[in-house]
């Protein structure tokens, strides 16, 4: 009876999880909007910029944290995590050009190795939810890219 109702539980977190990593694709499938249909006036390629570095943070960050929770953390995977926040603070350094293209280039590396090399302890479902979040991110810069 116990370990149906934490399956409960879990199953609410994960559902939890996946709502607001939803969310968290909004602003950059907004400002990609915005930018497409040129709203003059308004820094929507600065905003889009800022909200792709923090997010790349966030990413290392929890990385950081699984290992942190993990009974055996690998090096790897910490450095892994500082390198990621701090390439993303050094992309918003880089002239406008390479902005964009910097960080699709984050997204995308965090992204195949959160399929091909998760941190040890991760749990299960957060692989299957990196994969979708990391396509609609990189699809945002493309369109930023391209537009």
């Amino acid at each position: 009876m116990a370990e149906s109702a934490n399956q409960g539980i879990e199953g609410q977190e994960v559902g939890t999880a996946w709502f607001l990593g939803y969310a968290g694709l909004i602003p950059f499938l907004g400002l990609a909007g915005a930018a497409a249909a040129g709203f003059e006036g308004y820094p929507t390629a600065a905003w889009f910029n800022l909200y792709s570095a923090v997010i790349l943070s966030f990413l290392g960050g929890i990385r950081w944290g699984v290992c942190a929770a993990s009974s055996t953390p690998l090096s790897a995977d910490l450095w892994l995590s500082i390198v990621v926040s701090l390439a993303a603070w050094g992309a918003l350094l880089l002239p406008g050009g390479w902005t964009v293209p910097a960080l699709l280039a984050g997204h995308v590396i965090t992204g195949i190795l959160d399929q091909v090399q998760p941190p040890a302890g991760q749990r299960p479902w957060l692989k299957a939810l990196r994969l979708r979040l990391s396509a609609g991110a990189i699809v945002a810069h493309l369109l930023i890219l391209i537009l």
